[in-house]
């Protein structure tokens, strides 16, 4: 009698594990064996990565299952270089400074290329004023900026004599003067 409460006992454990089997996934393995447990003051080296696995630092592959990392950061440097193949003549950094060469003005330019708008922000080497420029206007070889300071307007109407140099004058509270605007 007890044998055979046993074994119904066992047939209903069996019966009800099979049916839990068939509803759930099985768990999945861990391919990496144990480590064996550190003893008191010893320090084990890092284990060895399982072969095939994503590793964090690998661009080449989504850890989430998603688009690898390394697309998008491609995409992003493909997107750069299209830009500045875009870009106009005065994209960047330039200089203006006085007949004697002294540095007046820091100007960056921002030119998205022909037919679109030129946008300027400038850093006034000697007063050091900082702030946007008002208007660029580029028509030709010409290149005029309006440009606003604590103290007034200064206007600067310049001429293309090389690829990375204008030559104008710059009028402002003081008057007029000759300039050079250099690129770099």
């Amino acid at each position: 009698m007890v044998a055979q409460a046993v074994i119904s006992a066992l047939i209903s454990a069996l019966v009800g594990a099979l049916a839990l089997s068939q509803t759930e996934p099985a768990p999945a393995l861990d391919p990496a064996p144990a480590r064996p447990a550190a003893l008191p003051g010893q320090v084990l080296a890092p284990a060895a990565p399982t072969p095939g696995a994503p590793r964090l630092d690998d661009p080449g592959h989504s850890l989430d299952g998603g688009e690898p990392p390394g697309l998008y950061d491609m995409g992003l440097r493909q997107a750069r270089s299209a830009a500045e193949a875009r870009a106009g003549d005065l994209d960047g950094g330039w200089t203006l400074v006085d007949e004697e060469g002294r540095p007046l003005l820091r100007l960056q330019f921002f030119d998205p290329g022909e037919g679109r708008t030129i946008e300027a922000a400038f850093h006034d080497l000697a007063g050091d004023e900082r702030g946007g420029v008002d208007s660029v206007a580029r028509a030709g070889d010409a290149l005029t900026l309006s440009l606003h300071f604590k103290s007034g307007s200064v206007q600067v109407v310049l001429t293309r004599r090389a690829a990375d140099l204008f030559e104008g004058e710059m009028t402002d509270a003081a008057g007029r003067r000759k300039v050079r605007l250099k690129a770099g």
